[in-house]
């Protein structure tokens, strides 16, 4: 019975510890305090980054230097900087420069030092948007997207259908007066692949972190059918086959258009010129789906030069906690990505909700192609009558013919 006792207890004890070494990953140990972090941010949000800087120095005690470098510049700075021992700790860029910022060697993984339950309230389009081939890179200070921007003066309620959307955009439509319901840049991939994506088109196909660039989905069924919409604006001349961005934008300062798609980059001009401005969802589509949009996000990132990766990794967490992204919203209307944030300005409220069934743009250098070729499939299928089978086929051969000749 005691050998019975005994064995019992130290079964007992063994499943303990193992499964609390399932559970856990080793404790990591906590380095000594650099003398000094610096970080690189562009100079219209320099002043809320040494803000968040300040405060974390009042915590840890350790200095932070906050300096003002492009977005664009970063990443080739990183490169002449790094190897002469300069560089920053902590930089800054749209995570669509993530895939090529990894290939030339100048950011590092986070998540060897990322404390446990971080990532937990960020929202999850955004923290894919900062992983490439299946590695965490950053965390997410803000997140963009595109959504329906409409004059409150001439729509009361925006449209949550696509039935909706074009009964409204024949009902304000008045060609003889230049005046029309919606518009939209429709040749811009950026602005239709909300409804690409919604109707079961995809860039690439991306699945445990990564992006599959050999599996193009831009000329199946879904993505003929998308084109077949966009095809449909254009013949019932709701849409002028030669609108652009600017004309786009030029109508609905005027006053002479009463909705279009557009980013919260452009609220600014539209509230100075005297436009009641609401912000909406993009409305469903015919098969029930929400448009999946494009969003962007900026995150931070550890430099693969710091000789202090677990504090740089400290700083990111303390500048993308509810606290600081709540403060940075205050100072710079940037929408965090965070779930447990509650935005109250219904223009950033607006593109939230659209930005809960938006999708990151590829950070992979093999969407630079994508760009082109599909706004080139636009253009022939809606000025010249291509079939939208054989212009998407067309552009998805070019995409990877394209990516072939960068390998």
């Amino acid at each position: 019975m005691k050998n019975f006792t005994k064995y019992a207890a130290l079964a007992l004890l063994t499943a303990i510890v193992f499964s609390t070494l399932i559970g856990c990953r080793p404790a990591v140990r906590v380095p000594d305090k650099p003398e000094k972090l610096v970080v690189w941010e562009v100079a219209e949000q320099a002043e809320s980054a040494r803000k968040l800087a300040a405060l974390f120095t009042a915590k840890y005690g350790i200095p932070v230097e906050v300096v003002e470098v492009a977005n664009l510049e970063q990443r080739n700075q990183l490169t002449l900087d790094g190897p002469a021992g300069i560089a920053a700790d902590v930089v800054t860029w749209p995570h669509d420069q993530i895939g090529p910022a990894v290939l030339a060697g100048v950011i590092q993984p986070i998540s060897e030092w990322l404390a446990r339950g971080v990532k937990d309230e960020f929202l999850k389009p955004a923290l894919d948007a900062l992983t490439f081939d299946g590695q965490l890179y950053g965390l997410p200070k803000a997140i963009e997207t595109s959504a329906l921007v409409y004059n409150k003066a001439l729509v009361a309620n925006p449209p949550t259908t696509w039935g909706e959307l074009l009964s409204l955009a024949e009902q304000h439509t008045n060609r003889a007066d230049n005046r029309f319901g919606f518009l939209f840049d429709y040749r811009n991939f950026y602005f239709v692949h909300g409804i690409f994506a919604g109707m079961g088109g995809y860039v690439f196909k991306f699945a445990d972190g990564k992006f599959d660039t050999a599996d193009i989905g831009m000329n199946n069924a879904g993505a003929v059918a998308a084109m077949g919409l966009i095809k449909e604006l254009v013949d019932k001349k709701l849409i002028p086959i030669a609108t652009d961005y600017g004309q786009m934008d030029d109508q609905f300062v005027q006053g002479r258009t009463a909705m279009i798609v557009n980013g919260p980059w452009s609220i600014a001009n539209y509230r100075a010129r005297g436009i009641d401005v609401g912000v909406a969802v993009l409305p469903k589509l015919p098969n029930g789906r929400n448009q999946a949009s494009f969003s962007g996000v900026k995150g931070w990132y550890v430099s693969a030069f710091t000789k202090h990766p677990y504090w740089a990794t400290k700083l990111i967490e303390f500048m993308t906690s509810k606290t600081s992204l709540e403060s940075r919203f205050a100072d710079t209307g940037e929408i965090p990505p965070r779930a447990d944030i509650q935005i109250t300005d219904p223009i950033a409220a607006g593109f939230l909700a659209q930005a809960e069934f938006a999708v990151p743009m590829p950070n992979v250098p093999e969407l630079g192609p994508v760009w082109g070729a599909i706004g080139a499939a636009i253009e022939v299928v809606a000025r010249d009558g291509v079939s939208a089978q054989q212009a998407l086929d067309d552009a998805v051969k070019h995409i990877k013919d394209a990516i072939a000749e960068m390998k």
